[in-house]
């Protein structure tokens, strides 16, 4: 229902975060954890309201703050709609708190109500915050290489300090104190990093949230969801934090047939390793036999990767379709992978994942 409120608190077991407007801007006034009771943010640090791309220049824009409505089913959920008369727009800001431990999320889109279409770059920051640490700060991220081969960094942050990631590195970065307690900043998508500094006072820092690496066109109607960021704290060290952060996300975020099924996750093989044109691509050519081949040896699930045997990349090209000159007979390759007993999945680029 609609609110009269300015200021809101939204909290988990874990994360407590004030949030307010004012003059038609978003800021964050309060991130703690409910034991601890550090608050991260003591002054007000406001979150970035999105511009948009006009050629190499990135325009800010007009918003204005229009209302709010709240929902307390199933935890507590804010909504703030802001306006745009030129380009006509509107924004919806929505704030998450789930029931059990986490952090609260933050989902924005933005819809074109305009005649033409819209286009949003790599300068739009999901979110920006400044910190205030009690005590030293370790910070903490890691590769998104395979297990065994990844790497996980570990730094003391320093006066006038800054820390970069890009698409290499999962994104998540986890603010540290010792065995005492912490914040962490995530974001939901494959792409894009973290920017953090230090002032001369290492204890306040500056992180910001940078997810899209190109620019994204709208057209009229259409709607541009910039990747949710999730705000987190935590009481004790690392693995109390990223422990509590996993639960989380496999409550909440886990595609339910794989939250819901206790045969998953499946056992996958990659196809290409034994079919196609030389050992690179399944195509409508690769026969039964080489399906049949694979189930023989248990696997559950077969993987056809984004290459399709026509020298193009389904990620580059993004169009997500078969070659006709490559599957005569349509894309056969579920129902070739089903008729040998097993599942399908395909690999659409990054780590995503479609089964079928």
């Amino acid at each position: 229902m609609k609110s009269k409120n300015t200021a809101w608190t939204l909290s988990t077991d874990d994360t407590e975060l004030t949030l307010a407007v004012a003059s038609n801007t978003i800021s964050l006034t309060c991130l703690r954890n409910p034991a601890q009771k550090w608050n991260w943010i003591p002054t007000p640090s406001q979150v970035p309201m999105p511009g948009v791309q006009t050629g190499k220049n990135y325009q800010t824009l007009n918003w204005e703050f229009r209302e709010v409505t709240e929902v307390r089913t199933n935890g507590h959920q804010v909504t703030l709609r802001f306006t745009c008369a030129e380009p006509v727009l509107e924004l919806k800001s929505v704030w998450r708190a789930q029931p059990g431990p986490g952090p609260v999320e933050n989902e924005m889109t933005i819809e074109n109500k305009s005649e033409g279409n819209i286009t949003f770059g790599p300068s739009v920051a999901a979110a920006g915050i400044d910190f205030v640490a009690d005590a030293a700060v370790t910070l903490h991220r890691a590769d998104k290489t395979a297990v065994g081969q990844g790497k996980v960094y570990q730094d003391v942050i320093g006066p006038n300090a800054q820390f970069n990631t890009d698409t290499g590195i999962i994104p998540l970065i986890i603010l540290g104190i010792g065995s005492t307690h912490g914040a962490y900043l995530g974001f939901e998508w494959e792409l894009g990093g973290f920017k953090v500094s230090s002032q001369t006072d290492p204890l306040r820092m500056n992180a910001s949230v940078h997810p899209i690496t190109e620019n994204v066109t709208r057209a009229k109607g259409e709607v541009f969801l910039i990747p949710n960021v999730y705000y987190g704290t935590y009481r004790g060290d690392i693995d109390d934090g990223s422990n509590r952060f996993k639960r989380w996300f496999w409550n909440h975020k886990i595609t339910r047939s794989l939250h819901d099924n206790k045969d998953e996750p499946w056992v996958e093989v990659c196809m290409q390793e034994i079919g196609g044109k030389g050992n690179t691509s399944i195509t409508g050519s690769t026969p039964q036999s080489a399906y049949d081949r694979l189930a023989a040896t248990g696997v559950e699930c077969v993987k056809m990767d984004f290459w399709d045997g026509s020298g193009k990349c389904w990620y580059n090209q993004r169009d997500w379709m078969f070659r006709p000159e490559i599957w005569p007979n349509g894309f056969d390759f579920a129902g070739k992978a089903h008729k040998a007993g097993l599942k399908a999945s395909l690999y659409m680029g990054g780590p995503t994942t479609i089964a079928i």
